[in-house]
């Protein structure tokens, strides 16, 4: 059984059309946002009661949906609503894409993460624009990728981050394994309104790559490729261990 599930919301169609096709040959469990909930990470409602209810679509059960965060479903999914722990979780297809820094605030990549951490083989899938309506190459390669990690899983502490460039399936150069992007955003704040008591600001930016490596998510994309960045949940640097002993010897 994989349980499916985004950052963009329980109506997003991209969740719609992947259930329709990974159902006709896996047992598929929906649970997902009750809205947007993009670039919302890591978060979880602490300290609130999160609302749970059921979707239909067509006159028919689809799912549950969450007023809550990614990772809010993924967690009642594993502790609350499934009898069993799924075989895979995949989180997507997103809207936008999740490369380099943008790994760090995505919702998606988040869910995807809550899987690995509770030992089970995830999957974060992103479409790197946010006006390309066609995922029928994303959803092509999904389905063929499920039938090897049901039977095999993934390498022991490893999800995949997937990102698919914007075009027709005849257009994509190929597949990279590529190391996650050393990007950033270059931020600011547009002011939006103000008044006596408030000011309205919304966060804009554009992203810019830090280093010049070839091999890396944001780039493969940009060149056409679709890339495939395992990642792992240690953040540690063991390379600093002996530069802070220094420090702390001093």
């Amino acid at each position: 059984m994989i349980l499916l599930t985004n950052d963009d919301g329980i109506t997003a169609p991209s969740l719609r059309e992947l259930k329709k096709i990974l159902s006709e040959t896996t047992e598929c469990f929906v649970i997902a946002p009750h809205d947007q909930k993009s670039a919302s990470a890591h978060a979880i409602s602490l300290g609130y009661d999160i609302e749970v209810s059921k979707y239909s679509y067509d006159d028919a059960f689809f799912g549950f949906q969450v007023k809550g965060t990614p990772v809010d479903c993924v967690k009642l999914a594993l502790c609350e609503l499934l009898k069993e722990p799924p075989q895979l979780i995949i989180s997507g297809v997103n809207r936008g894409p999740n490369t380099g820094v943008s790994v760090y605030y995505s919702g998606t990549v988040a869910a995807a993460r809550e899987g690995l951490i509770a030992g089970i083989p995830s999957i974060a899938v992103s479409m790197c624009s946010f006006d390309f309506d066609d995922f029928t190459y994303a959803h092509t390669l999904i389905k063929k990728i499920v039938p090897t990690v049901l039977h095999n899983g993934l390498p022991a502490g490893i999800m995949l981050n997937i990102n698919i460039p914007p075009c027709a399936a005849d257009d994509i150069k190929g597949i990279k394994i590529t190391k996650q992007a050393h990007s950033r955003f270059i931020e600011r704040y547009v002011k939006k309104g103000e008044n006596e008591k408030s000011t309205l600001y919304a966060l804009a930016g554009e992203l810019e790559l830090v280093d010049d490596e070839q091999n890396n998510d944001e780039q493969a994309v940009k060149d056409g490729y679709v890339s495939i960045t395992p990642l792992h949940l240690d953040l540690t640097s063991f390379a600093a261990f002996k530069d802070i002993e220094r420090l702390v010897r001093q």
